[in-house]
């Protein structure tokens, strides 16, 4: 069974791992890294072409497979660490978009009629 102390100890634990580690994080070599991969290159459309491509063929073909693969070879995973790192860093830009539009968008229709089955009711 999780208690406070447990929590409180834990915490305090992760408190000094990370003192310790933080100050032999560079600063300034993760900004330059991050800021070197933020550049868009020809070679990147020329991926990102070939895995809509693939992702196309799977669902010409009705292959989920086929559709996962062209995920695994798909170029996004830089743009959502630039995300990330734009949240962690305080990018107020960054905030201020999620912020609107995860508040003003109403879910998707799908997500409504899911949500409209997990309190059914025995009438008709």
């Amino acid at each position: 069974m999780v208690t406070p102390k447990i929590i409180r100890e834990t915490v305090i634990t992760g408190k000094r791992w990370l003192s310790r580690y933080a100050s032999k994080v560079e600063r300034e070599a993760v900004v330059k890294n991050v800021y070197t991969e933020v550049n868009i290159t020809p070679g990147y459309f020329i991926i990102l072409t070939i895995a809509n491509l693939i992702a196309l063929c799977g669902l010409i073909t009705n292959s989920i497979a086929v559709i996962i693969g062209a995920m695994l070879i798909s170029p996004l995973m830089s743009p959502i660490l630039n995300i990330g790192y734009a949240f962690i860093t305080g990018d107020k830009f960054v905030w201020i978009a999620v912020g609107t539009s995860v508040s003003r968008r109403p879910p998707p229709r799908s997500v409504r009629e899911e949500l409209l089955h997990t309190a059914p009711t025995l009438g008709g």
